[in-house]
C-alpha cells in the first residue's frame, strides 16, 4: 500500500524533507530498493540497492553485492547473498558473510554475527548466542543480544572481541528490543526498541549517557539511528501517513511524505549532513527507493 501526505496537515514542529527543508534526493531504478542500507565515512556515502543488486557510491552506481554496506576505515565493504568485497576485491569467508545476521565495520575491522557468535574477519571470535545487531568503533564492538524470553541487552567487547560485559546506564544493562539496532555515536552507545509487539508502538531509543527518546504512535523508532536522529517506519497511524525522523536531543522533526506502509527507514551521517534511506519510496509505481541528503 502506497501513501502520500500533504505538508499543510503536518503537526507543529514537523517539516517535510525536500519541501520546507532543503534536501537533495536521488532515486533508484525500478525495484532497486535504493537506500536499504547506508554507510558514511565522513566524506563518501554508499547506498545499497539490493534489488539490482548494486551500490550507489558518491552518485555512481556500481553493480555487485548490495545488501549491506560499511566502511572498514576508508575501504568500502559490500556484502550480499554471494559474499562480499573490500574496495572491489572479493573477500573470503563467503558463506559466513552472506548468511550473517548482523554486520559492522570500523577502522579496527569487519565484524559479523554467525551461528557461533561474533566473528572478526580474518580470525578472532566471541562465543555469544542471540546476536541480532552489531556496531563498532575504534575502541569497542557492541552487540544487541536477545534471549529466548525476548529480553534484549547490549553487550560490549574490545576490538579483539574480549568481553567487557553489558553496557550500563544508571547501573542497569542498556536494553533494546527485537529488530532494534545498536550504534556508537561519538563514543556513546545507543540502542533501539521499536516496540514491534504493539501494533501502534511508538518505539524508543536509549543511550548509555542517560538520554532517552520516545516516538509517536505507530512510529516504531529505533530501527534507524544515526547522526543524533532516530527513525522507524512509514506510519499508517498518522494522517497524512508519513515517516518521521526524530532528533534524539529534541528539535525539529523531519518528515518523509511518500512511502510504503511499514517501510523501514535507514539513517547515516554526522554533524555535516543527515542521510535518509527510503528503500520502498515509489518511482513510476515501483519500489525504486530514494536517498535524501539533508545539509546540517
Amino acid at each position: 500500500m502506497l501513501s502520500a501526505g500533504c505538508a499543510e496537515d503536518l503537526l507543529p514542529g514537523e517539516s517535510v524533507v525536500g519541501v520546507e527543508l532543503a534536501a537533495e534526493v536521488v532515486y533508484g531504478g525500478a525495484n532497486d530498493r535504493l537506500g536499504q542500507g547506508l554507510a558514511w565515512n565522513g566524506s563518501s556515502l554508499a547506498a545499497a540497492a539490493p534489488g539490482r543488486p548494486a551500490v550507489l557510491v558518491d552518485g555512481e552506481l556500481v553493480e555487485g553485492p548490495g545488501n549491506w554496506v560499511g566502511y572498514w576505515g576508508d575501504a568500502l565493504v559490500r556484502v550480499g547473498p554471494g559474499g562480499g568485497t573490500l574496495d572491489g576485491e572479493a573477500l573470503g569467508e563467503v558463506e559466513a558473510l552472506g548468511r550473517a545476521s548482523a554486520l559492522a565495520a570500523s577502522s579496527a575491522g569487519l565484524y559479523y554475527a554467525s551461528a557461533s557468535g561474533i566473528e572478526r574477519y580474518g580470525g578472532l571470535r566471541a562465543v555469544v548466542a542471540g546476536v541480532t545487531a552489531l556496531a563498532a568503533d575504534d575502541l569497542r564492538v557492541v552487540a544487541l543480544v536477545c534471549g529466548a524470553d525476548g529480553d534484549c541487552v547490549v553487550e560490549a567487547f574490545d576490538v579483539g572481541l574480549v568481553a567487557l560485559g553489558p553496557v550500563l546506564v544508571d547501573g542497569a544493562p542498556l536494553a533494546g528490543g527485537a529488530e532494534g539496532i545498536v550504534v556508537i555515536q561519538a563514543g556513546v552507545v545507543c540502542v533501539g526498541d521499536p516496540e514491534l509487539e504493539l501494533d501502534d508502538g511508538a518505539g524508543r531509543v536509549r543511550c548509555e549517557d542517560g538520554r532517552e527518546l520516545a516516538g509517536g504512535q505507530g512510529d516504531h523508532i529505533g530501527r534507524g539511528i544515526a547522526a543524533g536522529y532516530a527513525a522507524g517506519v512509514f506510519n499508517r497511524w498518522v494522517m497524512p501517513p508519513r515517516a518521521r525522523v526524530w532528533p534524539i536531543d529534541g528539535g525539529e522533526v523531519l518528515v518523509v511524505e511518500v512511502g510504503a506502509e511499514g517501510q523501514v527507514l535507514t539513517l547515516a551521517g554526522d554533524e555535516t549532513a543527515l542521510f535518509i534511506g527510503a528503500p520502498f519510496h515509489p518511482r513510476g509505481g515501483q519500489p525504486s527507493g530514494a536517498v535524501f541528503t539533508v545539509p546540517r
